[in-house]
């Protein structure tokens, strides 16, 4: 199929106007008569005869032609065809852990795909071939290697799989094993997904002291939409619904089903440099205020220099060698001004509002960080990495109002509230997270590139068509200028 990747240049066509108006435009000379004498003639009005004629109309065909090729050549033609290849045999994929769920839950699927004579595969590195029938008897005794995140898996696959072979892939659908960034690759991919059973889950991520004497639990709750997190303030030995406060040892406890946590007695110490960003300071003590209102937390503000469970770095210096704890940093670099907004990969922040970002710090690209907040085209704006015994927050833009609206929005403090109280650690694969990912983010972006065919018959061959089209123009100017002397030999 033929196709014009610059269809504009098909405009120059009509130029062909420029041949037809000269060929066209033709003055008939009247003829001459030999008479013996002039006496008998009188005079008369002059009268001009002229006639609208086409010459030479094969050097007409050839102009027009030549103007026609010229054009097409500008737009660019190439021939489309599909690639013919052997017919391969897909990839069935599915993981042995879940192998019981996966397959009742999509029994006639699979059994249809490997009655087609698709290859069964379990979905794991080396992606080793399988049998239905050895998974049903092996499954519950023999577990598959530590659990890798879909996308590193799907890279591992691009690199194995055969040119042209299709992958059926069949898992659940929870959002903590799609981390990192979808890739994309050139295999077509159908992605099954479904709800584990397990799909709740309850727990509590930390407790605490208050300066009253009570104990504060931190307790979470997720499932398929979201997970949700509230507090739940006890006195010593007492207890809310199957959350319950003991002491055991002189040590006050937290217990939820099976569950059992130490309640921390001491005092959350928070040091902030702001030297450059007073007024970002001032905006930030009184977030943390809230934060000790709200929380009922023990806090107390000390000197960076005394070693604090948490530092504010609100300045472009460089950070001390010796930090300990949790450190948030103002990260230095190139500014660009922008308009955007700010949106959080926690479940359940900013979801009432988008907080304008008005100028931001450039974000390296090969940095490998986890993000914690991102603008609105996916760039990280706050990310999180571990150096030495830290773990730090970097900070991709400011809190004055200049930079962004973060100070004015009431989601300011809600965001601030996983740092100071940390629940489980976003840089590793929390097994209790319960949240299902959307369906649009799902499909990789290879299913794209693999159904650019047209009529969905297999990848796409493009033939530059080019170099034919310009031997044609030549052959074609040169019989032009054979034909044009030919006929006017002086």
């Amino acid at each position: 199929m033929l196709q014009l990747l610059n269809p504009i240049w098909l405009f120059g066509i009509a130029g062909i106007l420029v041949p037809l108006i000269i060929h066209l435009w033709n003055v008939k000379t009247g003829k001459t008569l030999k008479v013996g004498s002039i006496m008998l003639m009188g005079e008369s009005s002059r009268q001009n005869s002229r006639s609208l004629k086409l010459m030479d109309l094969l050097l007409l065909f050839l102009r027009c032609l030549l103007i026609i090729v010229l054009s097409l050549i500008l737009a660019e033609p190439v021939w489309r065809s599909l690639s013919k290849q052997q017919e391969s045999k897909a990839w069935i994929l599915l993981e042995k852990d879940a192998f019981p769920e996966t397959y009742n839950t999509f029994k006639n699927q699979i059994d249809s795909l490997i009655k087609a004579g698709n290859e069964l595969r379990l979905f794991e590195p080396g992606f080793v071939r399988a049998d239905v029938e050895e998974l049903k008897s092996d499954t519950g005794s023999v577990k598959s290697p530590g659990k890798l995140p879909y996308w590193s898996l799907l890279k591992l696959m691009q690199q194995q799989i055969p040119n042209g072979v299709n992958a059926y892939i069949f898992t659940g659908d929870k959002l903590s094993r799609f981390q990192g960034e979808r890739p994309a690759i050139n295999t077509a991919v159908t992605w099954k997904t479904y709800t584990s059973s397990d799909s709740s889950a309850k727990w509590i991520e930390h407790a605490y002291f208050t300066p009253t004497g009570d104990v504060q639990a931190i307790v979470s709750e997720s499932s398929p939409r979201g997970t949700l997190t509230k507090t739940v303030s006890l006195s010593p030995g007492t207890s809310i619904g199957d959350i319950k406060s003991t002491i055991a040892g002189g040590q006050a406890q937290v217990q939820l089903n099976d569950q059992t946590i130490p309640a921390d007695t001491s005092t959350l110490k928070i040091a902030i440099n702001s030297d450059g960003f007073a007024h970002d300071g001032e905006y930030l003590v009184a977030a943390l205020q809230a934060i000790q209102k709200y929380t009922s937390r023990k806090i107390r503000f000390v000197k960076p220099s005394s070693k604090p469970d948490i530092l504010f770095w609100l300045t472009a210096k460089d950070l001390p060698a010796d930090i300990e704890g949790t450190v948030f940093r103002y990260v230095a670099g190139k500014t660009n001004v922008i308009d955007t907004w700010i949106t959080s990969t926690e479940s359940g922040a900013l979801q009432k509002e988008n907080i304008a970002l008005h100028k931001r710090i450039v974000y390296p690209e090969d940095k490998a960080a986890f993000s914690i907040w991102k603008d609105g085209f996916g760039k990280p704006v706050l990310d999180l990495t571990q150096k030495n015994n830290a773990a730090l927050y970097s900070f991709y833009s400011r809190l004055d109002p200049e930079w962004t609206d973060l100070v004015w929005s009431p989601q300011f403090v809600k965001l601030l509230l996983p740092i100071i109280i940390p629940g489980a650690d976003p840089l590793q694969n929390n097994s209790l997270d319960k949240r299902s990912i959307a369906r649009s983010q799902i499909t990789p972006l290879s299913d794209l590139l693999a159904r650019r065919s047209f009529s969905e018959g297999g990848p796409v061959n493009n033939t530059d068509l080019t170099l034919y089209f310009w031997s044609f123009l030549i052959a074609l100017l040169l019989l032009e200028r054979f034909l044009s002397f030919r006929n006017n030999p002086n």
